[in-house]
């Protein structure tokens, strides 16, 4: 399991890396619903939670701000 928490040798993110920056992005889907949660505090939680686990993240969450 701790496989998925790290870069591979050919420098593609890991399984989970991906998905918690994707969720950076669909969460914002939810500002449709909700508006200010879903476009800006759904997002920013994601990105403050993961920044510093992994790289991508920070990369794609920080874009949304």
């Amino acid at each position: 399991m701790e496989e998925n928490n790290t870069i591979h040798e050919n420098n593609t993110p890991s399984r989970d890396e991906r998905t918690f920056a994707m969720l950076c992005h669909l969460i914002t889907f939810t500002g449709f619903v909700i508006p200010i949660v879903g476009s800006i505090v759904g997002p920013m939680i994601i990105w403050m939670m993961k920044r510093d686990e992994f790289p991508l993240v920070d990369d794609q969450g920080g874009k949304k701000f």
